[in-house]
This record gives C-alpha cells, structure tokens and sequence, in this order.
C-alpha cells in the first residue's frame, strides 16, 4: 500500500472503545479518497467482496469527504485487550490493505473489478506506454535502428 497523501509506504491506524468500552475499533483512515472517483459504486463492490473474503475486517465509507477506510470491530465488555492481540488485528489490517490494494486501485481507475491483480503491484501505466511505443516501431530492433538513425543524422 503506497499512502496517496505522502506516496509513501505507510498506513495508520487508530483505536478506539465504543458503547462505553464494550466494543473495541480498530481503524485505518483515510485509505482512499472517493470524492471525485467516477466509478464509487465498483469500488464499494470490490471493498464489500474483499469484506466477505476476509474474516472480521469491514470497509466504511464517508460520503461527506469521500474517505474509504478500514475497520475491524468486536466486542470486549469487561475483558481487556491483550499485546498479542493488537499484533495481530494491525498485521490483519495490514496484509488485508496490502493484498487488496491493487483491486480497489484499479477498480478507482477503471470502473473494473480484477481480483487477479490481488497481492500484486499495481500495473504502472507509463510502462505500458512505453511496451505500445516500442511496439509500434518494432520493439528493441527498431528502437537500436531508430537510435543509429538518429546518430548518424546528428554526426552530419
């Protein structure tokens, strides 16, 4: 997961009791950012699939900002939270941001949900321009006659 505010790889995430300490909250905020995404109704099918595929972790959406995040939530009423545990719900949101990352990215982008870029880097789109340029002019081969070309244009 690269943080969209900072283009670093970073993610925070807060805790909290609610209903007077009978259930605890566990939140990563501020994932993505929807306000302007043309396509909100393919990403919250994405997030509400990645939700059923994923034991105990929800995404929530604030229409208001259009901020998407997640949350893991349960109840505790007089028992207290152990070390162990909170190792183990922050390396659940994380792996669960980590591995669907690409997913809701994409489906952001394109209005596609494609689970087969699940624990995958996102494709980066300046690569893919640049395979359809080498392409159009007849990939290394070209480019090495293209670059001789050049050469000797320049040395007359």
């Amino acid at each position: 997961f690269k943080n969209s505010s900072n283009n670093e790889n970073s993610m925070v995430i807060t805790f909290e009791l609610t209903d007077d300490g009978a259930y605890f909250r566990a939140i990563a905020p501020y994932l993505y950012n929807l306000k302007d995404c043309p396509h909100n109704a393919v990403v919250m099918e994405a997030a509400l699939i990645i939700a059923c595929q994923t034991k105990g972790v929800g995404y929530e959406f604030d229409p208001t900002d259009g901020e998407l995040r997640v949350t893991i939530e349960f109840p505790i009423d007089d028992a207290k939270i152990q070390p162990k545990q909170l190792k183990r719900i922050c390396g659940l949101i994380a792996g669960v941001v980590d591995s669907y990352d690409s997913v809701i990215r994409n489906a952001m982008l394109t209005g596609k949900i494609d689970f087969s870029l699940e624990d995958k880097p996102m494709p980066d789109a300046s690569k893919d321009e640049i395979n359809a340029l080498l392409e159009k002019i007849g990939g290394l081969e070209g480019l090495k006659k293209l670059a001789n070309a050049s050469t000797i244009e320049s040395k007359k």
